[in-house]
């Protein structure tokens, strides 16, 4: 049972030996104007950053070029304007009912 155990342990340093000696011959083989993962992942979230931006510059653009604003302005004066006409129309029922 010692003699497992022993056999065990010594193959998972042995193991563990292999893959630092094996990491470390791979990373002296790699060339060094790979970016790392961590640059790699810098630079892939700095384009996503410049794309939300250029979206939002479109929208803004487009929104202008719309004129929401004067719209908006539009349909808020029409709906105060029926608005208006329908309490003058309820007003005039009353009174007609009144009347009577």
């Amino acid at each position: 049972m010692r003699r497992h155990h022993s056999i065990r342990w010594a193959i998972r340093v042995i193991l563990l030996l292999w893959i630092i000696v094996g990491s470390l011959a791979w990373g002296e083989n790699e060339p060094l104007k790979k970016p790392s993962v961590f640059e790699g992942i810098g630079n892939t979230a700095e384009q996503v950053g410049k794309k939300i931006k250029q979206g939002f510059t479109k929208a803004a653009t487009k929104l202008r070029e719309k004129q929401i604003r004067t719209k908006v302005e539009r349909k808020l004066k029409k709906a105060g304007t029926k608005t208006a006409e329908g309490f003058e129309k309820a007003r005039r029922k009353m009174d007609q009912k009144l009347n009577r």
